[in-house]
């Protein structure tokens, strides 16, 4: 075994010296989950949109038929609207999805269009996020509604990148907020 810490020929004594030996094993084939996003984009075309590391560690992921799909819908209806929010409590970094009311489909249910992985909820974050994504399918338009709640970071982002698009809030936040 390479570098298994036991000499040729050599068999594990007990059950615990094989459990060492595995995670000696582990260890040597492991990476790290920045390392692990850049393996998944090399083999998964166009869905890493861009991964930074610095100033901060920021991956925008989509796929490309839901763009191609969005560009065509914002062909045919006069308006689409978008939610974005951030998740907390998820580990060492943050989730920001962007999703949208399909309006092909009854009751408009919510599909993902593109979500960021990130370790800072600042702005700056959230600036690069719109950045990317307005690059693929217009975001910086009267027609484009984006929901969201009232962090800072995400209503500042909006009013840097997208001071066409109209900016609502969800009455979810509003609501847990005022109490009502």
């Amino acid at each position: 075994m390479k570098n298994s810490g036991l000499r040729p020929g050599k068999s594990p004594r007990n059950v615990k010296q094989v459990h060492n030996i595995q995670y000696q094993l582990n260890q040597q084939n492991a990476h790290d989950d920045v390392f692990e996003t850049f393996l998944f984009g090399t083999t998964h075309d166009g869905v890493i949109l861009q991964q930074e590391l610095i100033p901060n560690l920021i991956t925008i992921q989509s796929h490309p038929e839901v763009i191609c799909h969005i560009k065509s819908l914002q062909e045919t209806f006069k308006h689409l609207v978008f939610h974005y929010d951030t998740t907390f409590d998820v580990g060492d970094f943050f989730v920001s999805i962007l999703s949208m009311r399909h309006p092909l489909f009854k009751n408009e249910p919510m599909i993902p269009v593109a979500a960021m992985f990130h370790d800072s909820t600042k702005q700056r974050c959230h600036s690069h996020f719109f950045k990317v994504i307005s690059e693929y399918f217009v975001m910086n338009s009267t027609k484009v509604i984006i929901v969201t709640d009232r962090e800072k970071g995400i209503l500042n982002a909006i009013k840097e990148q997208l001071p066409n698009a109209q900016n609502l809030f969800c009455w979810n936040h509003i609501r847990r907020v005022s109490n009502f």
